[in-house]
């Protein structure tokens, strides 16, 4: 996940009405919309323009039915957005370093980025 996609979940999960909604999702493999109001009392715009943010950072997604709709929570996006937490925490300044990422966090990236950077 890049930076500018790290910012646009972060923003989706930045509301604590649509973090109240994930709760709600995380417990169930997908949620009617209807249901999502009701549990949360919301007016039906109201969750619609949360779950469209939601859906919009790819978050969540949406599955119709007829002229229902079903939410369900894109665990893997929050992996990824987890590894990506996981990898910055494992940043240390060292006095050599000059803040860049340790040994560490790159592999939980993923990334040869700090044996390129040990050779320069």
């Amino acid at each position: 996940m890049d930076a500018d996609r790290t910012v646009e979940v972060f923003r989706a999960l930045a509301h604590p009405v649509r973090c109240r909604m994930l709760t709600l999702i995380a417990g169930h493999d997908e949620v009617p919309r209807g249901e999502l109001e009701e549990s949360m009392g919301l007016p039906a715009d109201t969750a619609s323009y949360h779950l469209k943010i939601l859906v919009t950072a790819d978050v969540v997604q949406m599955r119709r039915s007829g002229r229902n709709a079903f939410y369900a929570l894109r665990r893997d996006v929050l992996a990824d957005l987890q590894d990506q937490l996981v990898a910055i925490a494992l940043v240390r300044r060292d006095a050599g370093s000059r803040g860049r990422p340790s040994r560490e966090a790159a592999r939980a990236r993923g990334s040869t980025a700090a044996g390129r950077s040990a050779s320069s």
